[in-house]
């Protein structure tokens, strides 16, 4: 047994693989012929796919803050960029990309094996004055009858044929269009063209199937658009369309976002401003009926009026008693010196009351010498009924008016007591809406300052 050094390197057997090809060699030449003739069909019969792609980077300003809300993270690129795909891959971004392209009509050029769109190279223009919705996402086909005249077949089950002049308006089943040559008309070229009045609704699908949005770096907050089409114009046009109208668009809706929050604002404020009125015009009315905004100085004087009243009301009822008690000694004929004074009675009362003692005092005196029956002693006894009369009407006047004064402090007692007893509720309302009012104009100045960060 040979035993091959570990060194040795192997050869390839030419007589081996010589025989092997000849004796498959019809294989390999049908391989050879089909991976050809696979490759020519794919080339021939396979439209060129184009793309077109930007780069775009996104400016954003960041206010997390603007209504006094701090936020939860401190980074939000990853929330933004993806903020930011989603509104250009929203259906009505999508709305307003076909409304500024020129997408409504699609012209194609039918070859021996494909078509081809014409896109702004057709020798011909449609303009659509009203269209009937069956004609939507439906071929229609041209031909030019001669340099003035064109011919158009709708491809439905009527297969409706129409003759129209060019730059005439032509009516078909309700559809009304005006066909014109362009720049790019030749006659007689032997090409046969259709063309298709596109829906949003398939122009939207046709956008959202072939655009791609992808995020590049989430920190430097960039995206990749990119956009796919078997035109290599049309995917062009498609892609800075996209650029210049994302960046009108994405002001916009930051625009109408400042002004919905703006708005949202503005009902706040109105309604905070509603709120402080309503308390401001509380305070005015309880100062005007409490002639005070200071509820605990008005307790501490309501009730040093309280111990006020009463102590009139002592002094009065003090006084009535006194007077209650020289009417006894009047009507009991036991009448004090002349020279006495009597502070509670009015300075008259006190001289009828000196008159009577003076005039008792003299009888007294002239009983000394007299008999109770002498005429002198009977007429001084007639001045001193008529005397003590006069005090006691006095007296008694007197001492009605003093009722009257101690039922009236009785009555401002009572009212002064009751307001007392409601003054602690006051002072706890006022406090409460002091507090809310003070709540509302922080609330009010902080919209404010965030309405001008707007």
């Amino acid at each position: 047994m040979d035993i091959k050094s570990p060194n040795t390197t192997e050869s390839i057997d030419v007589e081996k693989l010589s025989a092997v090809f000849r004796k498959n060699l019809l294989w390999f030449i049908i391989i050879f012929f089909a991976t050809n003739l696979s490759a020519y069909l794919f080339i021939r019969y396979t439209k060129d796919l184009f793309e077109s792609e930007s780069e775009l980077k996104l400016d954003i300003k960041r206010d997390a803050t603007e209504l006094g809300i701090k936020p939860m993270i401190e980074d939000q690129n990853l929330n933004i960029v993806s903020g930011e795909i989603e509104q250009i891959k929203s259906k009505l971004f999508f709305s307003k990309l076909i409304d500024s392209l020129d997408l409504s009509v699609s012209y194609y050029s039918v070859g021996k094996v494909l078509k081809d769109e014409m896109y702004k190279r057709s020798t011909f223009r449609v303009a659509l004055s009203f269209i009937n919705k069956v004609h939507y996402d439906t071929p229609i086909y041209f031909d030019f009858v001669n340099k003035d005249q064109y011919s158009i077949l709708i491809d439905n089950p009527k297969k409706t044929k129409v003759t129209g002049t060019f730059g005439v308006p032509l009516e078909v089943d309700g559809t009304v269009l005006t066909i014109v040559k362009t720049k790019h008309f030749v006659e007689n070229d032997g090409n046969d063209y259709y063309f298709v009045i596109n829906s949003k609704a398939s122009l939207i699908e046709y956008i959202s199937k072939n655009i791609q949005v992808d995020p590049l770096n989430f920190n430097a907050n960039t995206i990749r658009i990119s956009f796919q089409d078997y035109n290599a114009l049309k995917a062009h046009e498609i892609v800075n369309k996209i650029d210049s109208l994302y960046i009108t668009y994405s002001n916009q809706q930051k625009n109408l976002a400042n002004k919905q929050k703006i708005d949202w604002l503005n009902n706040e404020l109105a309604q905070v401003e509603t709120r402080m009125g309503g308390f401001e015009d509380y305070f005015e009315n309880f100062t005007l009926k409490n002639k005070s905004s200071d509820l605990t100085l008005d307790l501490k004087r309501t009730i040093v009026a309280i111990n006020k009243v009463d102590s009139q009301r002592y002094e009065l009822n003090k006084k009535v008693i006194e007077i209650n008690s020289l009417l006894e000694e009047i009507q009991s004929g036991k009448i004090a010196t002349a020279n006495q004074h009597y502070k509670f009675l009015p300075e008259y009362v006190n001289k009828r009351m000196e008159d009577l003692s003076k005039i008792t005092h003299e009888r007294d005196q002239l009983s000394l010498a007299y008999n109770e029956n002498t005429f002198a002693f009977q007429a001084e006894g007639a001045r001193i009924k008529n005397c003590a009369r006069l005090a006691v009407q006095s007296i008694i006047r007197n001492k009605k008016r003093m009722a009257y004064l101690i039922s009236r402090i009785e009555q401002k007692e009572r009212s002064i007591e009751k307001e007392f007893a409601g003054m602690p509720d006051k002072n706890t309302q006022f406090t409460k809406n002091q507090r809310y009012y003070k709540l509302y104009e922080e609330f009010y100045l902080s919209m404010m300052q965030s309405k001008g960060r707007i």
